[in-house]
């Protein structure tokens, strides 16, 4: 019977009279397997003793052995009886086994040895082969080892037990079974000792194959969990299906991919910089918001009517937009500036120092990736030496100053550079108010009055200020990086306090399947028309203004130059220039205000006739018109592109995307048919954005080339280097050149080669297929994108699905240690203390949501970005990186959110309806941040505890944590430092003690992002970076983390099948971190880890199968709810909880059990499901009398499925479009989607309906049913609801009812379906209309009535389920009797648990006559119809199969020899060949005949021409069979 959740973990209820409890029988179980080793010893010498004497000793001794043992009833009681019996029965003797076997490859090692030094007999030869001479050290161990546990399981052999063989019993794998037990008791002596001897051979045989499985899984799993045993892959194999494998299989699983764990955390931290700095432009906007949210319709219309002009179709709203945009970044060069003039010299004067540093560590950089292949260790020792006078110099001009009296304090070099890299260059009081933004704030505070109109005037103040320092921060670190070309710096320095990118609708709104692109409106037209006019005017008026100024300095310059030449010089085109400009700055401002006068005046007369305007304008619209459709026709700026092997796409993912850097050049009437944005946000998003990009990308490149550089085998290398080495340069596989993408930027790695699958993992490359010709963009539009719709629907827009997430996630904190709090966890946990980490987590997470973080909170929010801790959810950010597969900029969707402009990004419902739903996305990630931080902080305070008593503090930590790093020359570190370094580290390991060495291997793993770490100003905030990163690195790699997932998960994500696969592969990742980590630190040594090892063990078993074991048997005692019951109700409910957690919830009117899945939210369930699929499956061998490893078999097959369904099944979309279109309206679970008489409109509607029901979200049914619990209201099918049930489904606890009578109409529609199944696997082979032999009807005959066993055994065990769960039995009956197609003698059979073979149909018997009788006719041939010499057969097999009990019986197929109709032709057709070889050539030859005969044959075509050494057309010589021509021939002759 399927087994019980208290069955496996223990029953919570008292035990009855009649009942065995589950420690009971699992202690039983181990004494019965401890009783069954002598007794298999004995027993072996039994059976040897029966097949010498042809008695039945083993029987007896057996049955001496079971009724003299006294645990064997209880032990039988329960699956986990005979489970423990088994294991512990067979468990001491394999492992005994092993190790004799073992030794016993170790003799015949020895044996080898000796017979090579002469000394030993030739029989050494046999083990030479068997174990492979001197390769013996492991493989012959392993060989001898599964051979001796195979032979030690033997001995304990129990048909009981059985092999997985016995899975095959009944079905067409049946004659290839070869270890499947001999089950047949019905022989005595030397024939039954046979069978018993001959089955203990199989066991054994068995068991040791098993033992390699284990070992090769293992060694598998091994090699998935750590592959290349930590190290990066070298390089792809030729074979494609080898690099396949190597991609996604090999390293597919792991987050560092082909790459190293270095390289992964170092992308990792370029990641959480983005997101910080992000993060933080994300709080400025809102704020900006906020101040604007309160701006009414009186703001607008003033704007209206203040700046209306003649041709001004903009709201009031955009032009107090585009007021304030330029006011942030004002249009003009020479405009006021929010940053105060003065500032950025002071400010750089200050950070000279920083720029100097940072350029000497540029020249390190360069030095570690560049000198390393080309200069010797004594050339490298003195340019490094060189490099750290530099430093020196630096150092000593810029010495840190204590604060004295009369003495200002001021940082070092190195304080100021970290200081620079972490809070900028500028600060609040560079900035001031600008006459522009005081008037815009002017309106703001009068609309508002003086109390709440000043507030927001103030609030708008501050935001815009803070977010013009923001940009020029940003600015300041490319500014001050060395990896960007000077004479960008130059115009960086040019723009600060004014630089914002230009963003235009024409690149960010690219529609969508090309809808909803972006197309100009006519008032866009209209104003890009008037200033193209205006433009033209200003054009031709300005060459008459130049014509005239010509005239009047012309002779002076002429003058000046003939002065210059007369004495001799050269006039040069510098001095020529300079003779102009004075001449134009010495004419009279009088004569050159007449010029333009004059000018302007003609020019307006020629605009004043209407036909030259006319046809000016008409010039104008032309141009602006085909300007537009440039513009739409070039959607992407277009960039030139270095030469290269590597195509477009591949490019565009490397390195640096320098769009910060890149100017967009468009005239004004340009901009506004392109759409240009001047809406604050939108564009202080957009550049906040591409500047993280540029800088963090350019540190992840100076990272990269760190890392790449060490050691002794560096994944950088020159071309020189390896050209050196023999190695070519051309094999993508082995290496690759990093090529310039951008001629703005430099960095490192630029003209190096990286290993190609660590350069893969690095760049992340891409085909860009979905974007390319027409199967991409179709599959992402018709496949990603619903995929991508249904994800969201069920997960960011079900407001259920958020309750589960926020109740759920708080198992991962559980798992870690807090089930059983230790270190002041405790405090941390009570709500009601001070230091309670729920207040933190809701000030990071809940107000984050609403805007209202502090400042000091989102430092915090920062730094945890930084240590990959928060905005990791795995659902939302799998839908956020399906979006990116789907969209050009899923950014745009982020601007868009908060956008104010109704027209220029969409209306103001798209606007809010954006903002809605990045409200509930960020909701999503808020609900598993929560949880995070808790854990962050608790992990953070128990190891601040550790390392207090381990006495680690700010002095000594660092040289821990860097005592296995190897000689940093990107650092500028020499032999000497890096020894000085090393004895440093030893000091600080030695005063620790006898486990300093181990102390310091533990916290060096676990501070992977040293940048970060290093980052601190002081040694205190190195040293709180420290304790950030231990908890962090632990929270991110015990807490699911999208940023951990592989590229198999990545590669899923993009398939039809699978929904959140990410999702299950990291709860198996962090599952087993925690095991693991739980283990390290147990086997550490060190007491104070020791601690937090048993505690995170305890706690993961606790959370994982304590809880729900726990609360199945709470409610199992509490509702009066047997173990019968339970296995009864999981045959009833839907195919997706078969393996859940089910908690009974009580019983309904009709006394059926209700139910509760918790598994739903348990988000440890993907580890609970493959053991309950186990457990299900060994719960059958107390139900159906079968073998334990048969049972063991099912479930583990069961278990394997559980495992994959995640991954292989259809997604929620594409399940429903496939049940729609290709499935032909039939659902998996057989439910139709339409009725087979709809017409085709009905059916399209209802597919259509099918298919969108696949992106409501997930809350909607249960709202709906909720409605009609409180309505008292019924649903489609009749069902009715109670409230009571359906109010906990608000939060994922939904109770059930089991309902066996719908239950059952399903299952005997699948039970008909079935029958009828079985009985074509009979029929329809053999009515094909050829020539069947009487075995092919008996052996088809025993493999469909095997099938209709099962199926009539699986269709009682489900009314055995439904009458224990109280249904009537006639209810049954008559649900049986409605399904057409199932006979009455069936029926009869199934309610009585009764089996008799099916005879063959009159039609079936009737058709084969007729089938035999029309190829006699066609053949010229009298053969006896098969059926006839099969019949009595059959009823062999009917008559030994009468009356079997479904469930404890097993079909008797006996052995059986038909006669071989075709056997006496054949011989005599040989004869016939033998005579046609011999009168062809003279020699005889046998069947087949030789080429030279089959030529002789085959001379002449046709139907009908007759071959004259056979006699038979050529046509039958091709076809026909031999013993078929010798059978014609006979008749012919």
């Amino acid at each position: 019977m399927p087994v019980s959740v208290d069955e496996v973990y223990g029953s919570q209820s008292q035990k009855g009279p009649d009942e065995v409890g589950f420690f009971e029988s699992a202690l039983a179980g181990v004494a019965t397997g401890l009783w069954n080793i002598p007794k298999g010893f004995v027993s072996v010498g039994a059976e040897i003793f029966d097949m010498i004497g042809d008695t039945d000793t083993a029987r007896e001794v057996e049955e001496w052995f079971d009724e003299v043992n006294p645990w064997d009833d209880e032990a039988e009681a329960r699956t986990i009886g005979k489970l423990t019996s088994a294991i512990t029965s067979i468990a001491p003797l394999a492992v005994t086994g092993w190790g004799l076997g073992i030794k016993a490859a170790d003799m015949a090692r020895k044996a080898l040895a000796a017979k090579k030094a002469g000394k030993y007999m030739n029989l050494a030869k046999i083990g030479e082969k068997i174990l492979g001479a001197e390769k013996l050290s492991n493989r012959g161990k392993l060989i001898g080892g599964v051979v001796g546990g195979g032979l030690g399981e033997a001995v304990v052999a129990n048909e009981d037990i059985g092999t997985f063989a016995d899975m095959a019993r009944g079905t067409s794998l049946e004659p290839y079974a070869i270890t499947m037990m001999d089950t047949n008791q019905s022989l005595e002596g030397r024939e039954d000792a046979f069978r018993r001897l001959k089955n203990r051979l199989k066991f054994g045989t068995e068991g040791a194959l098993f033992n390699l499985a284990l070992i090769g899984a293992g060694r598998g799993i091994q090699k998935l969990r750590n592959p290349g045993e930590g190290k990066a892959l070298d390089e792809y194999s030729r074979g494609r299906l080898k690099r396949w494998s190597q991609e996604y299989l090999e390293f597919g699983l792991t987050a560092r991919g082909t790459g190293t764990w270095g390289t992964h955390e170092a992308k990792g931290a370029a990641q959480g910089f983005q997101k910080a700095v992000q993060h933080e432009a994300d709080r400025l906007v809102s704020e900006l918001d906020l101040s604007m949210s309160g701006l009414g319709k009186s703001v607008w219309d003033d704007y209206f009517t203040a700046r209306k002009g003649i041709n001004e179709t903009r709201t009031g709203q955009e032009l107090f937009l585009k007021d304030l945009f330029e006011a942030v970044s004002p249009v003009s060069p020479k405009a006021d500036r929010l940053l105060k003039k003065g500032v950025v010299d002071q400010r750089l004067k200050e950070m000279a120092p920083v720029l100097e540093y940072k350029a000497v560590q540029k020249e390190l950089i360069d030095l570690a990736t560049q000198g390393a292949g080309r200069l010797s260790d004594d050339e490298l020792k003195l340019k490094l030496t060189t490099i750290r006078d530099k430093f020196k110099a630096l150092k000593d001009a810029h010495p840190p100053i204590k604060a004295s009296p009369g003495v200002e304090a001021k940082p070092g070099v190195e304080e100021m550079v970290k200081k620079f890299d972490e809070r900028g260059m500028f600060r609040p009081e560079d900035y001031g108010s600008t006459r522009a933004l005081d008037e815009v704030l002017k309106k703001v505070e009068n609309v508002g009055g003086p109390g709440r109109g000043r507030q927001n005037a103030e609030r708008m103040k501050k935001a815009i200020l803070d977010m013009r320092m923001s940009v020029d921060n940003m600015s300041a670190m490319s500014y001050t990086n060395p990896n960007i070309k000077q004479e960008i710096r130059d115009t960086i320095k040019a723009n600060f306090g004014r630089y914002m990118t230009k963003v235009y609708r024409q690149y960010e709104q690219k529609g969508f399947m090309g809808f909803f692109k972006f197309k100009p409106t006519e008032q866009m037209f209209k104003r890009s028309e008037d200033l193209l006019y205006t433009s033209k005017l200003k054009g031709y008026a300005n060459v008459r203004i130049n014509k005239a100024v010509k005239s009047i300095i012309d002779p002076v310059v002429k003058a000046r130059t003939a002065e210059i030449l007369k004495t001799g010089k050269v006039v040069t085109k510098k001095q020529t220039e300079a003779i102009t400009a004075e001449a134009i700055k010495n004419i009279d401002p009088q004569v050159m205000s007449r010029i333009k006068q004059n000018a302007w005046d003609e020019v307006n007369k020629m605009a004043d006739n209407v036909d030259w305007r006319k046809t000016e304008m008409d010039k104008v619209k032309k141009e602006v018109k085909q300007e537009a459709t440039r513009l739409a026709d070039d959607a992407v700026d277009p960039r030139q592109l270095p030469e290269s092997n590597i195509n477009k796409e591949e490019l565009d993912t490397l390195v640096v995307k320098d769009e910060a850097l890149r100017k967009k050049v468009l005239e004004p009437w340009q901009e506004e048919i392109a759409g240009v944005i001047k809406d604050p946000s939108y564009t202080f998003l957009a550049t906040v954005g591409k500047q993280a990009n540029l800088n963090s990308m350019l540190k992840y490149m100076d990272d990269i080339a760190k890392i790449g550089s060490q050691g002794d085998d560096p994944f950088i290398q020159t071309a020189e280097e390896l050209k050196k080495r023999g190695i070519d340069i051309n094999d993508r596989n082995k290496w690759k050149l990093v090529e310039a993408n951008s001629s703005n930027v430099t960095n490192p790695l630029v003209g190096k080669y990286v290993k190609s699958p660590i350069y893969d993992s690095i760049f992340e490359p891409s085909s860009d297929w979905l974007n390319k010709g027409y199967i991409g963009p179709a599959y992402k539009y018709a496949v990603l994108g619903p995929k991508a719709a249904s994800q969201i629907s069920k997960t960011i827009l079900s407001g259920l699905t958020h309750v589960r997430n926020a109740l759920s996630a708080g198992a991962f904190v559980a798992a870690n240690g807090a089930f059983f709090p230790t270190y002041g966890d405790i405090k941390l946990l009570n709500p009601l203390s001070d230091r309670a980490v729920y207040r933190q987590a809701w000030n990071l997470s809940g107000k984050r949501i609403f805007g209202t973080m502090t400042k000091a909170d989102s430092e915090l929010y920062q730094r945890l970005l930084k240590v990959g801790v928060v905005d990791s959810q795995v659902q939302a950010t799998e839908t956020k990186r399906l979006l990116k597969d789907i969209l050009d900029d899923p950014a745009k969707v982020d601007r868009n959110m908060y956008s104010n402009m109704p027209k220029e990004v969409g209306m103001q419902a798209k606007r809010k309806t954006l903002r809605a739903f990045g409200k509930l996305q960020d909701a999503y990630i808020a609900e598993d941040d929560f949880w995070k931080i808790i854990n962050w902080n608790l992990e953070r305070n128990r190891y601040s505890q550790v390392v207090n008593n381990l006495g680690i503090n700010e002095n000594n930590f660092k040289a821990l944590i860097d005592y296995d790093l190897p000689i940093q020359i990107a650092d500028g570190e020499t032999d000497m430092l890096f020894k000085a370094r090393q004895a440093k580290s030893r000091e600080a390991i030695q005063a620790l003690g006898e486990k300093g060495e181990d102390i310091a291997k533990y916290f060096s793993k676990l501070s992977q992002r040293r940048d970060y770490i290093n980052s601190g100003v002081t040694p205190s905030e190195q040293f709180q970076n420290f304790l950030d990163e231990i908890a962090g690195n632990l929270t991110r790699n015990q807490v699911p983390n999208y940023g951990y997932v592989g590229n198999t998960a990545r590669a899923l994500r993009m398939s039809p099948f699978g929904n959140f696969i990410a999702f299950p592969l990291e709860i198996m990742r962090t599952g087993n971190n925690i095991m693991t980590q739980a283990i390290t630190d147990i086997h550490s040594g060190i007491p104070a880890l020791q601690q937090l090892g048993y505690k995170r063990l305890a706690s993961f078993g606790a959370t994982v199968v304590g809880v729900p074991a726990a609360l199945v048997g709470t409610m199992k005692a509490y509702h009066d709810v047997d173990d019968e019951e339970m296995n009864a109700l999981r045959r009833m409910v839907p195919e997706w909880s078969k393996n859940s957690t089910l908690v009974p919830m009580g019983r309904d009117e009709k006394g059926y059990l209700k139910y509760t899945d918790f598994s739903y939210s348990n988000a440890y369930d993907t580890l609970i499901r493959p053991v309950m699929a186990i457990y299900r499956g060994l719960g059958q061998t107390g139900e159906n009398q079968q073998s334990l490893m048969k049972s063991l078999g099912v479930g583990m097959g069961d278990s394997i499925t559980e495992i994959l369904k995640p991954y292989a099944t259809e997604s929620i979309y594409t399940e429903a479009l496939i049940d729609s279109v290709f499935r032909l309206g039939v659902g998996k679970g057989g439910r139709r989607v339409w009725s087979e008489e709809d017409d085709w409109g009905t059916r399209m509607a209802k597919g259509v309906a099918h298919i969108w029901k696949s992106l409501e979200p997930g809350s909607l049914q249960q709202y709906k049913r909720i409605a009609k619990a409180a309505t008292g209201t019924t649903d489609d099918y009749g069902r009715s609801f109670n409230l009571m049930d359906e109010l906990p489904g608000l939060y994922g606890g939904r109770i059930i009812k089991s309902d066996p009578e719908r239950a059952m109409k399903f299952m005997v529609t699948d039970f008909g379906s079935s029958l009828k199944k079985d009985d074509n696997l009979f029929q329809s082979p053999l009515l094909k209309g050829g020539r069947v032999t009487p075995k092919e009807i008996v052996e088809r005959y025993k493999y469909a009535e095997s099938r209709r066993f099962q199926t009539m055994k699986e269709m009682y065990k489900n009314i055995e389920a439904a009458e224990i769960l109280g249904m009537p039995t006639h209810k049954i009956r008559q649900e049986i009797e409605k399904r057409k197609g199932i006979k009455r003698n069936i029926i009869s059979n199934i309610m009585r648990g009764q089996y008799t073979p099916h005879e063959p149909s009159e039609f079936f018997i009737d058709r084969m006559a007729e089938i035999n009788r029309e190829l006699n006719s066609m053949e010229g041939v009298n053969i006896t119809n098969p059926y006839y010499q099969a019949a009595p057969y059959l009823r062999e097999i009917i008559q030994a199969n009468r009356r079997l009990n479904l469930l404890n019986d097993e079909m008797n197929l006996p052995e059986q020899e038909l006669p071989d109709p075709a056997g006496p032709i054949q011989e005599k057709a040989e004869d016939l060949y033998r005579d046609i070889s011999l009168s062809v050539t003279g020699t005889p030859q046998s069947y087949p005949l030789s080429s030279g005969i089959v030529q002789a044959f085959n001379q002449g075509t046709g139907t009908d021409k007759v071959n004259e050494l056979t006699g038979l057309t050529y046509v039958e010589d091709s076809l026909l069979k031999p013993w078929e021509k010798a059978y014609r021939i006979q008749n012919k002759t």
